[in-house]
């Protein structure tokens, strides 16, 4: 057992030591105490306050380090144990061997106790190739190395020479994250249908981007009619609290239905995590029986909950390029997307470009497109 002989000094209930608001305005404090009457609260205070700090040094090598920490005069000595206990607790970068499961590896400080909370960081020597996986260290036993959550690693989770961080959770080091050419590697979900996510062990943030779905371009009658543009579904993004294991309902916003002249455009349908983030769909292109349609188009998407919200670029309207030639409107672009590209000799309108764009409007005698499906990314 590890001795530590720094000890607390005046620590008991009621013990005679200045209180704190007057050793904050002592003169002693700064100029130090001067020959004269001797005030024992006030010498105790000062005691008190380097004994504390020594006590609690002592005890972090003793404690975490499973070294000595002796009042012996050893200077040189009790250094030397507390940097090597500081770094046991660190987080530790090595270059690891052994196979792609069973991994080996040795730290200049070996970890003594393994307490939670404890990371190091790994050149990976191959890439992952999933199932049960190993970390030993120092020639220690092996331990399980696991995913957020405790699941087993699966291949892709890392490659060769990525560094990988770990986390010492009690029983297995966790993967906090690859750092792939110096940038975090987060693990990340995306969403192009409906479904669920269940927040992993140990995961209190999330990150959630979303797209609502695109509307429909609208439809024509007529070699001289031409529709207008489907609009883009709301963007927004932001960084949410949650707590491990709690599920979350995520809904991706369907691209709304081209429209023909006799049938509206479809509104693109509204994407959301719970109740943390909402985009709404974008409104649909409008037809025309005759003329270009250059009163009326779809507009943008509104996204509610975001830390920065976006509504995109609204659907186009059409209008007339030359003597009796027309041109449908374009579809609305959503953030971080474009708009559809339209030609007088698209019949049918073109559909909206992923994620979340509004469809084109159609030329002459066709439906208007297909305005693109939302999406959903969360990653933590």
């Amino acid at each position: 057992m590890p001795t530590n002989d720094f000890l607390p000094f005046a620590s008991a209930g009621g013990a005679n030591v200045l209180s704190q608001a007057d050793y904050l305005v002592l003169a002693a404090r700064l100029a130090g105490f001067v020959d004269g009457v001797a005030m024992p609260e006030e010498a105790n205070k000062a005691w008190r306050q380097s004994a504390a700090m020594a006590t609690m040094i002592g005890r972090f090598i003793a404690d975490h380090g499973g070294l000595d920490a002796l009042d012996n005069s050893d200077i040189d000595t009790l250094l030397a144990n507390f940097i090597s206990t500081y770094r046991s607790q660190k987080a530790n970068v090595i270059t690891v061997g052994g196979t792609a499961t069973a991994l080996v590896g040795t730290l200049n400080s070996p970890i003594v106790g393994y307490s939670v909370g404890i990371t190091l960081r790994a050149v990976m020597p191959a890439a992952a190739v999933g199932g049960g996986t190993t970390l030993a260290l120092n020639g220690g036993p092996p331990f399980g190395v696991v995913r957020p959550g405790g699941g087993a690693i699966q291949q892709g989770d890392w490659l060769a020479a990525d560094i990988v961080q770990f986390a010492w959770n009690g029983t297995s080091w966790q993967i906090m994250s690859p750092l792939v050419g110096e940038s975090l590697k987060h693990f990340i979900q995306t969403f192009d249908v409906s479904g669920t996510y269940t927040v992993g062990a140990g995961i209190y943030w999330i990150f959630i981007e979303c797209w609502g779905g695109g509307g429909g371009g609208g439809g024509a009658n007529g070699p001289g009619a031409a529709g207008s543009g489907g609009g883009p579904g709301g963007h927004g993004y932001g960084w949410y609290p949650v707590t491990p294991g709690q599920v979350l309902t995520v809904t991706v916003g369907v691209g709304g239905a081209g429209g023909t002249v006799s049938v509206a455009a479809g509104f693109g349908g509204t994407s959301s995590v719970g109740s943390l983030i909402s985009c709404t769909g974008g409104g649909p292109g409008v037809a025309s029986s005759s003329g270009p349609q250059n009163t009326f188009f779809g507009a943008s998407g509104t996204c509610t909950g975001g830390n920065a919200v976006f509504g995109g670029v609204p659907g186009g309207y059409a209008y007339q390029i030359a003597s009796g030639q027309l041109l449908a409107g374009q579809g609305g672009g959503a953030a971080r997307s474009t708009g559809s590209t339209v030609s007088p000799s698209n019949v049918v309108g073109v559909g909206g470009n992923f994620p979340g764009g509004g469809a084109s409007g159609s030329n002459a005698n066709g439906p208007g497109g297909t305005g693109a499906g939302g999406r959903v990314i969360i990653t933590c």
